[in-house]
């Protein structure tokens, strides 16, 4: 009446929004008094999802620093290794010959002083590919191996967190504890092929554990890659730690989905033929290089079992079993793990304990029927070992048993291990232990006893501050062994000043014969360019009137020409606890040692 419009009639389509609305806000109301009263677990689930989300920083950042753990502990071990000491003859040495003589001819096949050796060539081709990119240095040579060992490290890591994906304490300390070991310490600073394998090997066994987990079928590819780089790296005793593994996997798998065991072991075999197709591409091609001999000789297992001139190669048949508790020291001797193994005797056996127990018995019990039996072929099985000390040390039913207790701590082993390293050097040679357990100096036993004086002084913790300090004094040990045996081993070895004199002979053109086998000791320190002679004692005389202008070299520990006493060698130097000696052709025939004269 006043200009204002009359009401309109409400619009249909906001009844019907209206009522939608209302619908929802019932719904909703029904579902959230659901939850509340009848379904606490759907919350409960929810608050742990939140606290993963807020959990996993801090998994990274504890992920992180351990790693960089890992890392330092790696570095200082390979740094004491680089600068001090140099390559020990004759099995790092032999390793450097062999990639040298790679540099100066084919580099399919690997040779030793011309002549093609029973040695599986990866490691051999990465030190060359090295070379080729920074220069023909020994300090490269001798860090690629290094790196693998490293690499073992994060391999060992991720074994754990598929086995324990709840634990991380067990899955982050696994590592820590593989590299405490001394055994594990000290080979990782060798120029030795054994870390290669065992990297193949923890890659194969993490190929297992993939295909278990997940069901992923490509992780047979990554087991026949691993079968094949690591029968390149190894020959066939690589077999030994993959297969028996594998197919008893239905003792070790005890948890979770379990495989068809049809489709497991087709694909195994299908693996198996990858890895022998790998294989068997470089086996043809080097026997077309060389011949059918030469490839016959990768076929047999004692051709892949070379012994280092480290150890004696013959040993009785249980000799694994005393070996296996001085591989895994110091933790084979800490009486808080075998604490921790009596109150874990009414637990469920957990896969990755299974796992570790069926891969020792199984690998043992091969490695124990072959000959030659070397230390070195235990290095695959100190990571299954670092997984069970690890299981021990935080498994969540066993967390605490015995930590406050004085008797579980190092301090009494360490300290009679150190009083048996002190008296073995002075005591008559026992056959059936390692011959540099009585070779070594006593001063290393005292410097244990005082090692294990020290940690009496040190308060009681838990389990993981132990096993970390426990670490810390273990690498820090052998980097002390290291430098100071390395210190006094190069002075009684210099192989480095007798290869370069050897080296400039060469490089004028002057012939060169050894007495006895030669391993190549001086190729690479003198960086010969031609093979040395092997000479028979019965074969000098001729040799040196056939070579006037030649040299030849002897040892005062082995056979020496008639003419030694009269005559001066033109050149001698240390070589363990005997003298190498090159004398001159012409100054021997001078002497009176003529082709018709007898040795």
């Amino acid at each position: 009446m006043f200009g204002k419009r009359p009401p309109s009639k409400p619009d249909r389509r906001d009844k019907v929004a209206r009522r939608a609305a209302r619908r929802e806000r019932a719904i909703e109301q029904f579902v959230v008094e659901e939850i509340e009263v009848g379904d606490v677990g759907n919350l409960r689930a929810a608050a742990h999802v939140v606290d993963k989300v807020k959990e996993a920083p801090r998994q990274w950042a504890a992920t992180a620093s351990y790693l960089g753990a890992w890392t330092l502990l790696w570095v200082m071990l390979v740094l004491a290794s680089l600068y001090g000491r140099a390559a020990w003859p004759t099995d790092e040495t032999r390793l450097l010959a062999m990639a040298w003589e790679m540099t100066q001819g084919g580099w399919l096949v690997p040779r030793i002083n011309g002549e093609p050796a029973s040695q599986a060539p990866l490691l051999l081709w990465i030190v060359v590919a090295g070379w080729k990119l920074f220069g023909v240095t020994e300090g490269w040579a001798r860090l690629a191996p290094a790196l693998f060992g490293l690499g073992n490290l994060l391999l060992t890591w991720r074994l754990a967190r598929r086995f324990w994906p709840n634990n991380q304490p067990l899955a982050l300390h696994a590592p820590l504890i593989l590299l405490g070991m001394f055994a594990w310490a000290l080979f990782t600073t060798l120029v030795l092929i054994d870390m290669t394998r065992v990297f193949f090997v923890l890659l194969a066994w993490s190929a297992l554990l993939i295909q278990w987990r997940a069901r992923d079928m490509r992780a047979w590819m990554l087991l026949g890659a691993a079968t094949g780089f690591g029968l390149l790296s190894s020959g066939l005793l690589f077999l030994i730690y993959v297969l028996p593994v594998a197919v008893l996997a239905p003792l070790w798998i005890t948890e979770g989905v379990r495989p068809r065991w049809k489709y497991w072991y087709i694909d195994l075999l299908k693996a198996c033929a990858l890895g022998a197709l790998v294989f068997g591409i470089w086996l043809l091609v080097a026997a077309r290089a060389t011949d059918a001999a030469y490839a016959l000789r990768f076929f047999s297992l004692k051709g892949a079992l070379a012994p280092l001139d480290w150890f004696a190669a013959r040993q009785p048949i249980w000799w694994y079993l005393l070996l296996l508790p001085l591989a895994t020291l110091p933790w084979s001797v800490w009486p808080l793990l075998y604490l921790r193994l009596w109150g874990a005797r009414r637990l469920s056996v957990p896969a990755g304990l299974m796992f570790a127990l069926v891969t020792g018995a199984s690998v043992l019990g091969l490695l124990s029927l072959v000959d030659p039996k070397q230390p070195q072929y235990l290095l695959p099985l100190l990571p299954a070992c670092a997984l069970a000390v690890a299981w021990l040390l935080f498994e969540d039913e066993l967390r605490g048993r015995g930590d406050e207790n004085p008797l579980t701590g190092m301090t009494l082993p360490i300290a009679l291990l150190g009083s048996g390293l002190a008296v073995l050097p002075k005591i008559p040679r026992i056959e059936w232990l390692p011959e540099i357990l009585q070779t070594q100096s006593p001063l290393i036993g005292v410097g244990v006893i005082a090692l294990g004086v020290a940690l009496a002084w040190l308060p009681l913790h838990d389990a993981e501050r132990r096993c970390r300090s426990m670490v810390m004094l273990g690498v820090s040990a052998v980097v002390i062994v290291v430098l100071g045996v390395g210190s006094q081993f190069d002075a009684f070895n210099r192989v480095d000043e007798t290869g370069q004199y050897l080296g400039a002979l060469d490089r004028a053109g002057r012939p060169i014969a050894h007495v006895g086998a030669y391993p190549g000791t001086y190729q690479f320190a003198g960086r010969l360019r031609r093979p040395i002679s092997e000479l028979s004692p019965s074969q000098v005389p001729n040799w040196l009137g056939a070579h006037p202008d030649g040299y030849l070299i002897t040892y005062s520990g082995g056979w020496l020409p008639p003419a030694a006493a009269a005559a001066r060698a033109a050149f001698e130097a240390p070589f363990g606890e005997q003298k190498v000696k090159i004398w001159e052709a012409s100054a021997l025939l001078d002497r009176g040692v003529t082709p018709a004269a007898a040795p």
